[in-house]
C-alpha cells in the first residue's frame, strides 16, 4: 500500500509542477517519490537500486542522443532561437536618431503624445512635447533623448 501511495503522491507532484511555475521543488519531490516507489516495487536491495542507477543512466544518454543528433529544424525543436540576432543597442540607434534634430515631418497618427510620424521619407516613433497633436499635422523635431523623437507641432511657437 505505501508503494502505490508514494506512486500517487509522485504523480500528485509533477501534476503540480506541469501546472504551477515555480523553481522545480514539486517537480523534483515527484521524481523522488516515484524512484522510491520503483525502490519498493521491485524488492529494495542492492539489485533495484542498481535497476534504478541503470534505468536513469540510459534515459540521460537517450536525452543526449536526441539533442545532438536531431536535425535543429523548427519542428523538432520550436523553442530554440537558433538564428542570432544583431543587437539594436543604444549605440546602433543614436546616430539615426540625432540626425532628425530640427528636420520636420508629418504626424501619420495622432500623438497622444506618441505616435508615428514621416522624417525624411521614413515612419519614425515620435513623442510629443506633452500636448494632442492631430494626424497629418506638421511636426518640427526639437530634440533627440537617448532612442526618442521628442516634436511639436509647427505652429506653435
Amino acid at each position: 500500500m505505501e508503494t502505490i501511495s508514494l506512486a500517487l503522491a509522485g504523480a500528485v507532484l509533477l501534476g503540480i509542477e506541469l501546472t504551477i511555475p515555480g523553481f522545480g521543488v514539486f517537480g523534483v519531490a515527484g521524481i523522488l517519490c516515484l524512484t522510491a516507489s520503483a525502490f519498493f516495487l521491485l524488492g529494495g536491495g542492492t539489485a533495484a537500486a542498481a535497476a534504478i542507477v541503470a534505468f536513469y543512466a540510459v534515459a540521460a544518454l537517450l536525452i543526449l542522443l536526441l539533442a545532438w543528433y536531431l536535425p535543429r529544424d523548427s519542428k523538432y525543436n520550436p523553442f530554440v532561437l537558433w538564428e542570432r540576432q544583431k543587437s539594436s543597442g543604444s549605440n546602433d540607434l543614436t546616430p539615426v536618431v540625432r540626425e532628425y534634430a530640427g528636420k520636420e515631418g508629418t504626424a501619420l497618427t495622432p500623438l497622444r503624445p506618441a505616435g508615428i510620424a514621416e522624417i525624411d521619407g521614413r515612419r519614425v516613433d515620435v513623442q510629443s512635447q506633452g500636448g494632442f497633436i492631430d494626424a497629418g499635422t506638421t511636426v518640427r523635431v526639437l530634440r533627440t533623448e537617448g532612442g526618442k523623437v521628442i516634436v511639436e507641432a509647427k505652429n506653435q511657437p
